[in-house]
């Protein structure tokens, strides 16, 4: 499809002048063709009406930021209230001056001022800490990673190649020692790190990798605290396995996510790809595609049930996504992200919300559009404090 038609069907429907066969053949464009594309189309059309605001009036506005982003709690026994909260899902929602919000196959535009002047698109804000991840060897010596640095790292016949806030460790000769380094990321940032057997793994924010510098003997073994993604590349004599908060991932050539922080209640093992075993103790699970481990940390007792893929690989493009997820679980992934402490002066319920929000927004915004009518937030230097409204 041509851009300059799909961006004058946009253009129409912003307008709201779309014919019926206008309107049945951008429907039919938001399903078959590329969404990042239109996405980014409309972002732009939105970026010229937040300059020169045309199409949109108050009341329009009001009403459809109402109706679309308003979002009923759901409770344990499946009943809903009012909507409490406003909830914003979108991938370019810059300070709440313009929203795209992405709703299942179709996709609803609207500008969102917050003053009576024209609004201002805030672009790509600056939100994380100025944290680096750290890289500890074998002889104890700590390295600090800058994500945009470049640098080669020799230990005996193994060489680490950092570039880019990417770890690659690759063998130039016969290793026969067990060493081992661990790769270390603070709160508010993730890193990409690739082993000398191929396999490649994704740590988020306040995780921790222990892992050998080459894998000698007959299996390879990781240690992970937080979170990781894992792609493993397949030996069939040198099955690999991960430990993370006691309970053991048995790998058989797999994509899989570990969740296993500290301050969660339960350490979740999701399976996207291929096969794997959990272990613990004498319980033992194994997944297939789009199944989910779950030890409760309290019973440790292990359980399966279907997975959100969706919201499980969300935080490796950027996004907290939050299907079901209550206001509490939220603010810790807030805490890991943002490098803050939670503070709790009023009691949160544990309702169901549901939506995506850009990790790329400043923690303000986040906050804005969490806060509800029985919550509100103050942040005071590196607090978050949770007051009654």
């Amino acid at each position: 499809m041509d851009q300059q038609r799909i961006s004058y069907l946009l253009e129409r429907e912003l307008e709201g002048t779309l014919t019926a066969k206008e309107l049945q053949e951008l429907e039919e464009l938001k399903v078959h063709e590329d969404s990042e594309l239109i996405e980014r189309l409309m972002a732009e059309l939105i970026a010229r009406e937040a300059e020169q605001p045309r199409y949109i009036s108050d009341a329009m506005e009001d009403a459809a930021f109402e109706k679309i982003i308003s979002v009923d709690a759901v409770h344990e026994d499946g009943t809903t209230t009012a909507p409490r909260i406003r909830f914003l899902r979108s991938g370019w929602l810059r300070a709440a001056a313009a929203v795209v919000l992405i709703l299942g196959t179709g996709a609803y535009f609207l500008m969102r001022k917050t003053t009576h002047e024209a609004p201002v698109v805030v672009r790509q804000p600056n939100t994380q800490p100025n944290n680096k991840a750290t890289l500890t060897l074998a002889d104890g010596a700590t390295i600090t990673l800058d994500s945009a640095g470049n640098q080669v790292i020799r230990q005996g016949n193994v060489a680490v190649h950092q570039h880019n806030g990417q770890l690659q460790y690759t063998l130039e000769g016969n290793e026969t020692t067990l060493s081992y380094n661990t790769l270390t990321v603070p709160r508010g940032t993730q890193y990409k790190l690739a082993l000398p057997d191929g396999t490649t793994v994704w740590l988020n924010a306040a995780s921790r990798l222990r892992y050998p510098t080459a894998f000698v003997g007959k299996e390879r073994v990781v240690e992970l605290e937080g979170q990781g993604y894992f792609e493993i590349a397949q030996h069939a004599n040198q099955p690999f396995k991960v430990k993370a908060n006691g309970v053991e991932v048995q790998v058989l050539g797999t994509h899989f996510d570990v969740m296993a922080y500290s301050d969660e209640s339960s350490v979740n093992t999701t399976l996207l790809e291929g096969a794997v075993n959990i272990v613990k103790g004498g319980q033992q699970q194994r997944l297939k595609p789009g199944q989910q481990a779950i030890l409760d940390n309290k019973t440790d007792q292990l359980s399966v049930q279907q997975a959100d893929i969706d919201m499980v690989s969300a935080w490796r493009t950027d996004f907290f996504e939050l299907d079901g997820t209550d206001l509490s679980t939220i603010l810790r992934q807030l805490a890991r992200w943002y490098d803050v402490e939670i503070v709790y002066k009023a009691n949160v319920r544990s309702e169901a919300l549901s939506g995506r929000i850009s990790r790329n927004l400043r923690l303000q915004d986040v906050l804005q559009a969490l806060a509800g009518n029985e919550v509100q937030f103050k942040v005071e230097g590196k607090q978050v404090i949770v007051l009654p409204r």
